[in-house]
């Protein structure tokens, strides 16, 4: 079983129950062992280390775009994004493009 790619507004994937298919745990995300990259976050299994999701961080526009939708987490998002001046927003530029291509997909994380 491959990873799952979701994206950070438009999936739900805080809180699902996840089963890790090497060693049978199963938890939230928020229980599940995170490493921080530049453009996403991976979870693996506490248990066995294996790779279960892969959530890209979102993108100045993914973030306006959650905002205008009323997601309150994008709201506090681009309220401190606004605070701190941010150079993109105010030239009304929306970032890097999506890690994943704007898709839910997988990839294969090993077995």
């Amino acid at each position: 079983m491959a990873a799952q790619i979701l994206r950070y507004y438009e999936d739900d994937w805080r809180s699902p129950v996840y089963t890790c298919p090497s060693c049978g745990w199963s938890g939230t995300a928020a229980e599940m062992a995170m490493e921080l990259h530049e453009e996403l976050a991976d979870y693996s299994c506490p248990a066995c280390g294996r790779m279960l999701l892969i959530v890209g961080h979102p993108t100045l526009e993914e973030i306006v775009r959650a905002a205008s939708r009323g997601v309150e987490e994008a709201v506090e998002h681009l309220a401190h994004i606004r605070r701190a001046g941010h150079s993109q927003l105010e030239r009304g530029g929306s970032g890097a493009a999506p890690l994943h291509g704007g898709e839910s997909g997988e990839v294969d994380a090993g077995e």
